[in-house]
C-alpha cells in the first residue's frame, strides 16, 4: 500500500529527527580491501557512474573540457570501460600476488573500453537485472539515459521530473530510488525520491541529511547507501567517531531505508599517501560493498588514479 500525504509528511519530519538521534557516535567502516588501481582510459577523466551487472564492473568517465580541447569528438565522449571482478583464490598467479598484498580477498580480472557515448556528467548509474539494462543521469538535464547491458550504447532517454544525481533499483520491490537537490543556497535540500519503475511516479520522497558533495548511490536490500565526499581546503584530522562531522577529503556512506529512516552512517577514511580520496559510487558483489574512488596518489607529478576497494557490506 503507497503512503499517502500525511504519512509522507510524518516520515519527512521523523527521519530528521532520527538523524540527529542515531549518526552521533557511528564508527568508520572495516579496512577496504583493494580490487584494483589504474590510470583512466583517457587522460584528464575521471570515475563517475559505476554500477554491477552481470558482465562485470561498469565505469563511465566525465571529460571535463580541458581535457577534450584537443580531441576529437569520439574521444571527447564519455569512455565506458567494462571491469571484471574476480575472486583472488584460483586467479592468476600474478592477479593472486596482488591480491595477497593488499589483503584483498577479490581481484581485478579483464578490462576494456567497451563503448564512447555522449552522457554529459554520467554522475551515477544502476542496472535493471530484468531489462538487462543500465541507467545514467547525464545531470546537466532532467533526463535518465539508457544503455545495453552487452554493448554499452544509448538506447533510449528517459524524461524525468527532476535533474537527478543519484540512481539506484531495487529488484526486490521493483523500485528505483533517485536523489535531486532542491532549493538554492542556505535553502538547498537534497530529496530522495522513491519511484515506481517507469520513473514516473513518486512513492515516497524523504529528506537526505547531507550538504556535502552530489555523489552517487546503490540499494541493497531495499536499504539505500548514498555516498559523500567533504572537499575543503585545509588540515586533515583523523578520528575514530562519527561526531557529526566529516573530516576533510574523508568519504561517508549514509544508509536510509525505503521509508526514510537513517539507519547508519559509515566513515571511510583517506588511505595515509594520498591528497585526495573522492567517492564517487557504490554497488555491490556477493557480500562485499564495492567503492570507487578518484585518487591523487601524494607522489610528485601529483597523479590521478581510478581505485576500486571492496569493503564488508554494514551490518544493522
Amino acid at each position: 500500500m503507497w503512503f499517502v500525504s500525511m504519512k509522507r509528511i510524518f516520515f519527512v519530519i521523523f527521519s530528521v529527527i532520527l538523524a540527529e538521534l542515531c549518526v552521533t557516535g557511528t564508527t568508520y567502516a572495516d579496512p577496504m580491501e583493494l580490487i584494483a588501481e589504474f590510470s583512466p582510459p583517457v587522460p584528464g577523466a575521471y570515475v563517475q557512474g559505476g554500477t554491477m551487472t552481470d558482465k562485470g564492473l561498469v565505469m563511465a568517465y566525465f571529460m571535463p573540457k580541458s581535457s577534450t580541447d584537443e580531441m576529437d569528438k569520439a574521444s571527447a565522449d564519455n569512455p565506458i570501460m567494462r571491469l571484471e571482478i574476480i575472486p583472488a583464490q584460483g586467479a592468476t598467479d600474478v592477479q593472486d600476488d596482488l591480491a595477497e598484498e593488499s589483503g584483498s580477498s577479490l581481484t581485478q580480472g579483464r578490462s576494456e573500453v567497451v563503448a564512447y557515448d555522449s552522457l554529459s556528467h554520467a554522475n551515477d548509474m544502476c542496472y535493471v537485472p530484468e531489462e538487462e539494462e543500465i541507467y545514467v543521469l547525464p545531470m546537466d538535464a532532467p533526463q535518465v539515459i539508457v544503455l545495453d547491458e552487452d554493448t554499452l550504447q544509448i538506447e533510449r532517454k528517459i524524461e524525468v521530473s527532476h535533474t537527478y544525481h543519484a540512481i539506484g533499483y531495487d529488484d526486490s520491490q521493483g523500485c528505483f530510488v533517485a536523489v535531486y537537490a532542491s532549493g538554492k543556497g542556505k535553502d538547498k535540500r537534497l530529496i530522495c525520491d522513491v519511484l515506481e519503475r517507469d520513473l514516473k511516479r513518486v512513492i515516497t520522497s524523504f529528506p537526505v541529511d547531507t550538504n556535502l558533495t552530489y555523489q552517487g548511490l546503490a540499494v541493497h536490500d531495499s536499504r539505500v547507501f548514498y555516498s559523500c565526499w567533504k572537499k575543503e581546503e585545509g588540515k586533515r584530522e583523523h578520528r575514530t567517531q562519527y561526531d557529526d562531522e566529516i573530516p576533510i577529503n574523508d568519504n561517508a556512506i549514509f544508509i536510509y531505508d525505503l521509508e526514510g529512516n537513517l539507519l547508519d552512517a559509515v566513515l571511510i577514511h583517506m588511505p595515509e599517501g594520498y591528497n585526495v580520496f573522492e567517492i564517487e559510487t557504490v554497488t555491490f558483489y556477493g557480500d562485499k560493498m564495492i567503492a570507487m574512488f578518484n585518487e591523487n596518489c601524494a607522489d610528485e607529478n601529483n597523479t590521478l588514479m581510478t581505485g576500486v576497494y571492496a569493503v564488508s557490506i554494514p551490518q544493522l
